[in-house]
């Protein structure tokens, strides 16, 4: 007398041992969304407190802000290396802000607008 073959599927476990496998990869997948979301979410925090330095520094410098290149140059040195700085930081903040939020429209004006007050 021989014994009825199992079904295929019985190869792999029973079907509690497979949900239960199927709920662990589940598990797994989300959490490395969760990951890359968290990831996200601190830089675009991070390029939030950039942009928010940047504009604590042109409300405390407004002549770089809309700047008169002629009178910097003409000034003393250490206008021209302060509006040279100031640069420099704008553009940092500009590209961290297009790094965290290059698919946020509302980002992408507000950097075109920075841009055009800005005479290099």
């Amino acid at each position: 007398m021989s014994h009825p073959r199992p079904p295929w599927w019985l190869k792999f476990g029973s079907i509690g041992q497979m949900a239960q496998a199927a709920v662990a990869l589940l598990g797994f997948v989300a959490i490395l969304f969760q990951i890359s979301v968290l990831g996200k979410n601190a830089h675009e925090a991070g390029a939030r407190q950039i942009y928010q330095a940047y504009n604590d520094l042109e409300f405390k410098n407004p002549q770089f802000a809309k700047p008169d290149l002629e009178r910097i140059k003409a000034g003393p040195q250490n206008d021209l290396v302060q509006y040279e700085v100031y640069v420099s930081y704008f553009l940092y903040a500009c590209e961290e802000a297009l790094g965290a939020f290059d698919n946020k429209r509302e980002w992408l004006r507000q950097q075109a607008r920075m841009a055009g007050d800005l005479r290099l």
